[in-house]
């Protein structure tokens, strides 16, 4: 072969990242489907949604989905393209360096940008239903066994929909995904009864408080896996210790 000419010229060469970057996302970063649901509850949170329900469906079918859905603020068009659409965007993590908190007093719990990313670690098929006070609905259906065919992350383009609301009507705004296509299609029981304790894990138990957050978990073909759980009135009455704490002029008295 020839050997490449030489010469003083630089070139500007961008780094091209493959599609296959936005599944590899949520394969590496999120150890289980049970921490893939978690991040899309603390999105919710985030969302400032008062409650958020995950449903299990169709689990002793072979096309079971998980549905995960929020009364948060949801999301208008220009945020879907702006933010949802940018992978590792930073709009999080600088609230919370700054202490900015939400309507709800929240400081957010996603920093990094890549929590919504947790629906390519669930499943192929994702259906995202969302809208934000006064603006239209909007849905964007992606299939990622297509869009990682494509070569190049530029290449792979989603359709974002707008429409009259169909299912955040009369003026209620939130978030709804939708996943099948499922790479794990079998939850056990014990799955499931984790999943509950670490989504209820960030409901607040105090009720008199601006950042009301109460999550459910539903699984109708296994109504008994989620029941029997202690929730947090009588895991309280069993407690074998209580404190009183006081915090006034920098000193903390306890008893």
């Amino acid at each position: 072969t020839s050997p490449i000419p030489i010469d003083d010229s630089r070139l500007m060469l961008p780094f091209r990242p493959r599609a296959r970057l936005l599944q590899l996302f949520g394969d590496q970063l999120i150890g289980t489907p049970r921490l893939a649901v978690f991040e899309l509850v603390k999105n919710a949170y985030d969302a400032d949604a008062e409650t958020v329900t995950v449903t299990l469906k169709g689990l002793k079918t072979d096309n079971p989905t998980i549905v995960v859905e929020d009364d948060g603020d949801g999301m208008a068009l220009s945020t879907i393209k702006d933010i949802w659409l940018v992978p590792a965007h930073d709009h999080r993590e600088l609230q919370r360096k700054a202490l900015k908190r939400t309507k709800l007093k929240r400081l957010p719990l996603g920093e990094k940008g890549l929590g919504r990313f947790a629906v390519h670690k669930l499943g192929d098929r994702i259906e995202l239903v969302t809208r934000a006070n006064g603006q239209p609905e909007c849905v964007v259906d992606i299939d990622w066994s297509v869009l990682i065919e494509k070569q190049f992350l530029s290449d792979a383009e989603v359709v974002v929909k707008t429409r009259k609301p169909e299912v955040f009507t009369n003026g209620k705004t939130g978030t709804r995904l939708t996943i099948s296509k499922l790479r794990e299609v079998t939850w056990s029981r014990g799955e499931v009864r984790r999943l509950l304790r670490q989504i209820t894990s960030i409901a607040s138990p105090f009720t008199k408080r601006s950042d009301r957050f109460e999550t459910e978990l539903k699984v109708p073909d296994h109504p008994d896996w989620v029941t029997g759980i202690p929730d947090v009135d009588v895991l309280l009455k069993r407690a074998p210790w209580y404190f009183n704490f006081s915090f006034k002029k920098g000193v903390l008295e306890w008893t």
